[in-house]
């Protein structure tokens, strides 16, 4: 599994969606921070860590779509892994920004659904 800052070349899903991160990431850090198997046999919990530098801060604006992150899942092995073509989603739940005087926590989507389906998986 991998994490990434760097939007990608293609429309995310559109040119007009910024990135806090820089024109290539190059302007934060990510990282997979922890794993929870604690939800059930059929829920894994991702934490992971986008940040920049509090030297160089920059503005959000409300209702905008901002590129957060791309994931990627390796399935190198699906063709003889069991359960690797169930139907599944992928959703988010929750963003801590912090600021230099204030946090700001987002729950859910904003202007776009905050899940993704696999293998036919039903988004909710």
């Amino acid at each position: 599994m991998g994490l990434s800052d760097a939007k990608p070349s293609t429309l995310c899903p559109t040119a007009s969606n910024a990135t806090l991160w820089g024109t290539t990431g190059n302007d934060a850090v990510a990282g997979i921070t922890g794993f929870d198997l604690s939800r059930g046999a059929d829920r894994l919990r991702i934490l992971m860590t986008i940040s920049r530098s509090s030297a160089t801060p920059i503005d959000v604006t409300a209702a905008q779509n901002y590129f957060a992150f791309e994931m990627d899942i390796a399935t190198d092995n699906a063709p003889t892994c069991g359960g690797c073509a169930t139907p599944a989603v992928i959703g988010w739940s929750k963003a801590v920004l912090y600021g230099a005087s204030s946090t700001v926590e987002l729950y859910q989507a904003g202007t776009r659904l905050a899940s993704v389906g696999v293998n036919g998986g039903l988004r909710v």
